[in-house]
């Protein structure tokens, strides 16, 4: 085979795809303008989402993406406006394996000033944890908990321990939340007293 065949078989491929991408960005704006020329963009934005959250419930992520990306588009794809329609797109991406274009959403929303940040904090710790990542699930619990001071993060961090069997790491954590939680105070030491009972701590 010709090294001119080589690269036209290589080549063609690429520029099909790029077609694809270009004619489906295309639709998405023509579908966007029509729905805004009637109403306006809250309007369409609200309805795109909710669309996407339907399919999001029905199990059919490919068509959840669609609608958010939508919503997305109806706000001119600003991430803070549209910052729901993101994380739900990223949560979609997430069941459907595709962990790395989640990541990359997740860690756009979490630099941006909103409450709803929070949330997202979570997100990427299941994320992490999806994929082993113990030391990076870890760093974002640190982190949410220092943006937030939120004890939440620190259950996170206990569970996480729990799951990759590290114990006297959980026992720690633990101990911390004792002073950080008292209402749960008693529940808690339960829970230290059981890891030491059952793994010789």
């Amino acid at each position: 085979m010709t090294k001119k065949k080589i690269m036209f078989l290589v080549i063609v491929p690429i520029i099909l795809v790029v077609l694809c991408l270009l004619v489906w960005q295309f639709r998405i704006e023509l579908q966007v303008k029509n729905c805004i020329r009637k109403s306006n963009g809250d309007i369409c934005y609200s309805q795109f989402l909710q669309e996407g959250v339907t399919n999001f419930s029905k199990e059919e992520y490919n068509e959840a993406i669609k609608n958010f990306r939508l919503a997305e588009f109806s706000y001119n794809n600003n991430a803070l406006s549209a910052f729901t329609a993101y994380r739900n797109e990223a949560n979609a991406l997430l069941e459907l394996g595709k962990y790395s274009e989640a990541e990359k959403i997740y860690k756009i929303l979490i630099a941006l000033p909103s409450d709803e940040s929070k949330l997202v904090y979570a997100d990427l710790i299941r994320l992490y944890q999806l994929q082993n990542r113990v030391d990076d699930a870890l760093k974002v619990a640190d982190d949410g908990y220092a943006q937030f001071k939120d004890k939440a993060y620190m259950y996170q961090k206990a569970y996480i321990y729990e799951a990759v069997e590290k114990f006297a790491e959980e026992v720690s954590i633990y101990q911390q939340l004792l002073l950080l939680d008292p209402g749960e105070r008693e529940n808690i030491q339960f829970k230290i007293d059981r890891l030491r009972e059952n793994h010789g701590l």
